[in-house]
């Protein structure tokens, strides 16, 4: 790859993750903002730092319930997500289903390996 080349692929990388992680930053930041009157409302006006917030997240009703079912959720679809990912990789490198030719989900998925299986199952050639 030439310096030139490599040097456009940083400064976008570096383009891409602050384009990514500024908001982020700000809304951590701006979370510690204190509202001087009324509702609390989102203002980029800097009224100073405060804890409040985060005290009355206790208080908030519902929300230890909705955070450990996302907890749960996430915990279960992660499960999931790793036994079918495990059995169709397996699908893939063994060739199971009798020469089955899988394209699942990547058409862009490399599938010299099952082919040259099922064109010559009796090589014994290690994939």
């Amino acid at each position: 790859m030439s310096t030139k080349r490599g040097r456009w692929l940083g400064v976008y990388s570096w383009l891409l993750l602050a384009y990514l992680l500024v908001p982020i930053a700000g809304m951590v930041f701006f979370s510690f903002n204190d509202v001087l009157a009324g509702r609390p409302t989102v203002t980029f006006e800097w009224n100073g730092a405060t804890l409040r917030w985060y005290r009355e997240l206790t208080n908030v009703v519902g929300l230890p319930e909705a955070f450990w079912l996302s907890i749960r959720l996430a915990v279960a679809s992660m499960v999931i997500a790793t036994i079918v990912g495990t059995l169709l990789a397996l699908a893939l490198v063994f060739g199971v289903g009798l020469g089955l030719y899988l394209k699942i989900g990547s058409p862009e998925m490399p599938d010299q390996p099952l082919l040259a299986r099922q064109q010559a199952p009796d090589l014994g050639a290690e994939f």
